[in-house]
């Protein structure tokens, strides 16, 4: 730098100093520093500290019109302090530091946020697809769910899920004791066995007391009279059994005469009837023919010898009865010959009804029969009487098999 003059450079005008030189330095050390002010069109105003060595310069820039250099002091993070020197950004927990010009950036990877997706699975009590979704979410409340919403500044809300039953039970009593929560279940006991249909209906069964047990019934069987028979006639009986029986056998008492020499038959056919509000209806029947030829022989059945005369006469039957009020219908068919009588309870002669008791399931016959069971029998059925010998007259049976 070449030398001058103190007056050469400096130039007092009124209040304004001008030193007419390109930096002031301060200190004579070889480590000097200079103070330079400078007009930068590229910077607009500008102080600059520049070393002994020109090309180390630092610089601070000054506010281009009423502008104020401003300094931060300090900064503060997480309770610590930088108060010099260089501050940095470091990457760390999913979130990257970027500059961008003069602007600082900062980026969240997706993998590092705090929910990475929400959905349901149909693996229980759900349905709808299987699967998560991130972004907006949406709930909404269905059956005796409610949803209830309160939000705040600073996107903050608050979400109650709640759930009413207005219908269903508090609770489940028995005895002495009550069941509020959790899974009531119906145990087997004292006969009573539970179930459920279609994983919606309780169902219950009791097992038939054991208590009576016999292995033969009898009706009427008192052998004290005789119930004529003609062709095709047919008749009903009301019968009530108490117990569980599986017959496999009836007995009737039956006597045949007046066929000597001469061959002839008898159908039994026999049938039980369930009892419904007005109509009684077929629900198990049985068969048996007793025919013969000529001939006297006593111990062979298939001669009149050993058909005719009092005998107990058997039919091979199905019957699977439970506790209850049944009809036991009779029908015979003949063929040729020979006259045939069936024993039972006597009877009185009913000479008429009284109050409408025809009108009820009693015992009685038929006309309607033109050869063969009739499938129902109608409470009102003109052709079912009530009255007359043959009411009472009835046959008497008796089923062998197996009770429980």
């Amino acid at each position: 730098m070449a030398q001058s003059n103190f007056q050469d450079v400096v130039v007092l005008n009124q209040a304004t100093l001008t030193i007419g030189v390109e930096q002031q330095i301060i200190g004579t050390d070889a480590g000097s520093k200079s103070l330079v002010f400078a007009q930068d069109p590229a910077q607009a105003s500008a102080l600059f500290l520049v070393a002994s060595n020109p090309t180390a310069q630092n610089t601070i820039i000054l506010p281009a019109a009423n502008g104020t250099v401003g300094l931060i002091t300090n900064v503060e993070a997480a309770g610590g302090t930088i108060t010099n020197g260089a501050v940095s950004f470091a990457n760390s927990n999913g979130v990257s530091f970027g500059v961008n010009g003069s602007t600082v950036t900062a980026s969240v990877a997706a993998s590092a946020a705090a929910v990475l997706g929400i959905g349901v699975s149909t693996g229980g009590n759900t349905a709808g697809n299987t699967g998560t979704t991130n972004g907006t979410y949406v709930l909404v409340g269905a059956g005796i769910v409610s949803l209830s919403q309160v939000t705040a500044g600073g996107s903050l809300a608050t979400l109650t899920i709640s759930a009413t039953q207005s219908t269903g039970p508090a609770a489940i009593a028995a005895g002495t004791q009550t069941g509020s929560s959790g899974t009531i279940a119906f145990v087997n006991s004292n006969g009573v066995t539970f179930g459920m249909s279609g994983s919606t209906q309780i169902t219950a069964s009791v097992a038939a007391a054991a208590a009576a047990s016999v292995t033969a019934f009898s009706q009427w069987a008192e052998w004290n009279t005789n119930w004529s028979i003609s062709q095709a006639s047919f008749s009903l009986q009301r019968f009530t059994i108490p117990m569980n029986l599986s017959a496999t056998q009836m007995n009737l008492m039956m006597a045949l005469s007046g066929a000597t020499n001469s061959t002839g038959a008898i159908t039994i056919s026999v049938g039980i009837y369930t009892i419904g509000a007005s109509t009684a209806s077929l629900a198990s029947s049985a068969s048996v023919q007793i025919s013969w030829t000529s001939g006297s022989a006593t111990n062979t059945s298939s001669e009149y010898g050993g058909a005719s005369g009092t005998r107990y006469r058997t039919l091979a039957v199905g019957f699977n009865m439970t506790p209850g009020d049944y009809m036991m219908g009779f029908l015979m068919s003949t063929t040729n010959n020979g006259t045939w009588q069936v024993f039972g309870r006597n009877g009185v002669n009913i000479v008429g009804s009284y109050e409408g008791d025809t009108n009820a399931f009693l015992d009685g016959t038929s006309v309607s029969s033109t050869g063969g069971l009739l499938a129902s029998v109608a409470q009102s059925n003109t052709n079912y009487a009530r009255t007359g010998i043959g009411a009472l007259r009835q046959p008497g049976f008796i089923l062998l098999g197996t009770g429980g």
